[in-house]
């Protein structure tokens, strides 16, 4: 972006000082980004075999094959189907829901909290987790009245789909 600052400037020349410092400016902040923050490899314990399983492309496919399942799932329910076809529905609902909760947690066991709240993408699966979770405690426990307010709930889990396409 700098550059073409520098580009439109250069051209013209900068004939005051305030002008000059101003692009300087410019030139030295072109480079800057914010710090990482490092992570501490593991080298030994639970954290170790978190950080191996969470690094590996099995795990990661299992995972998006999980959330492709679920979003498949969460387009069946139609009005008038039958209980046993709405309790399986509900019973993998909650398996996914269970499955995402141990991706999260095996996550935050392998990178350390701090580093795991770091990353946004780690803090919108969190976010859709717990969504997850409130929505299938209120059904499972039957709040029919609240049911149909956190049902918008769901929709969040639509999103982790974009995590597949980055």
């Amino acid at each position: 972006m700098c550059s073409c600052f520098q580009n439109a400037y250069t051209k013209e020349k900068i004939s005051s000082p305030k002008g000059q410092v101003w692009l300087d400016m410019l030139i030295q902040m072109e480079n800057v980004y914010p710090d990482d923050i490092p992570l501490r490899p593991p080298t030994s314990g639970i954290r170790f075999y978190c950080c191996k399983l969470i690094q590996s492309l099995p795990f990661e496919i299992f995972i998006y094959f999980i959330i492709f399942g679920n979003l498949i799932i969460m387009t069946l329910p139609y009005e008038g189907s039958d209980q046993i076809y709405t309790s399986i529905l509900d019973k993998t609902s909650l398996i996914c829901t269970i499955i995402f909760a141990l991706e999260a947690l095996v996550k935050i066991i392998a990178l350390d909290p701090h580093y795991y709240f770091s990353d946004s993408w780690n803090k919108f699966d969190f976010a859709v987790v717990i969504s997850g979770i409130v929505d299938l405690g209120i059904v499972l426990y039957g709040f029919d009245k609240l049911a149909g307010i956190f049902k918008t709930l769901q929709v969040i889990r639509l999103f982790r789909l974009v995590r597949v396409i980055r």
